[in-house]
């Protein structure tokens, strides 16, 4: 079965984990030539090994969270589940008192005969992005790997 799959600006617009592994990635190797360039060669050693670590790990993470999403949708299924709760947690921060704001989504959704219910971070908004308690909602996942879902709409917009 051929599917849809998300281009990578859609991925990395959506998808959390991709956004900070990427982030990792090239924030350590574009601080190892910050490094290179800047520092004593007496601290050079163990900073650029440690950065290398962090480059190493970065794009392992990256690898596993892109090949688990690629796989989803080229190789999953479409179902239908239903939007029981959409929530907002705020935090304040800094002497400014700067808010962030970080989103959530309750699914619930069936499969295989077996009722399930999944709590999962969205990127942004979910009422700028179109979802609403209540609705029903497309969800894309792997039969053998029902915990593991994706919004199709944020993943495919």
């Amino acid at each position: 079965m051929s599917n849809k799959t998300p281009s990578f600006r859609q991925l990395y617009s959506t998808d959390y984990n991709i956004k900070s592994s990427v982030q990792m990635i090239f924030g350590s190797l574009l601080f190892q030539v910050i490094a290179y360039y800047g520092f004593e060669q007496q601290i050079l050693p163990p900073l650029v090994a440690i950065l290398a670590v962090l480059t190493v790990i970065g794009i392992v993470w990256f690898a596993t969270r892109y090949n688990l999403i690629m796989s989803t949708f080229r190789d999953g299924i479409t179902i239908t589940g239903k939007i029981l709760d959409l929530e907002t947690v705020t935090a304040s921060s800094g002497k400014n008192n700067r808010r962030r704001y970080t989103y959530y989504g309750k699914f619930a959704y069936t499969v295989q005969g077996q009722p399930h219910e999944i709590r999962m971070r969205i990127a942004d908004n979910p009422h700028l992005m179109g979802l609403k308690e209540e609705e029903d909602i497309e969800l894309v996942l792997r039969e053998e790997k029902p915990k593991t879902v994706f919004i199709k709409m944020l993943y495919l917009s």
